[in-house]
């Protein structure tokens, strides 16, 4: 098999790329819905594609907002679950036009490889950025995304 720490990594660059280009379709092709995202304050359930694509663009401009141009995302380490899942984490760095590091949070990931493509099933946050993710909730309408109590 393939290794799982590469794998979990290109993912992490090409939603970072998607993200930085505001490219919502490439985006869209890495994560599986429905897509539960949970922070140290709250979890939400990602349930259609309109409510993912609110979550894309919400965090788009609140990266626009506070001036970051560019993140760094680092998996710290990955393993196969089974020969379709991976449990990872990955460390991500905001970084504005001056090339400064404004803020770091944690994340984990389970992947899943569906329909032949390795895909993000569900993310637990540190909640400790300022603006991702904590921020995607308050800033997503009602609408958009259904709160789940834990």
């Amino acid at each position: 098999m393939p290794d799982a720490k590469i794998i979990y990594q290109r993912l992490l660059d090409e939603i970072g790329t998607a993200i930085e280009t505001r490219d919502y379709a490439a985006y869209r092709m890495h994560f599986s819905l429905p897509h539960p995202m949970r922070t140290a304050e709250t979890e939400l359930v990602v349930e259609t594609d309109e409510q993912l694509r609110a979550v894309f663009d919400k965090t788009c401009t609140k990266l626009a907002l506070q001036n970051v141009r560019g993140l760094t995302r680092v998996c710290t380490v990955a393993q196969y679950v089974d020969e379709t899942t991976i449990r990872g984490s990955h460390e991500t760095w905001l970084v504005t036009p001056a090339s400064q590091i404004r803020q770091t949070y944690n994340a984990l990931s389970t992947l899943r490889r569906e329909h032949g493509r390795w895909r993000v099933a569900d993310s637990q946050y540190d909640g400790s950025g300022e603006i991702l993710p904590n921020q995607i909730a308050e800033s997503t309408p009602r609408r958009a995304i259904q709160e789940h109590s834990k």
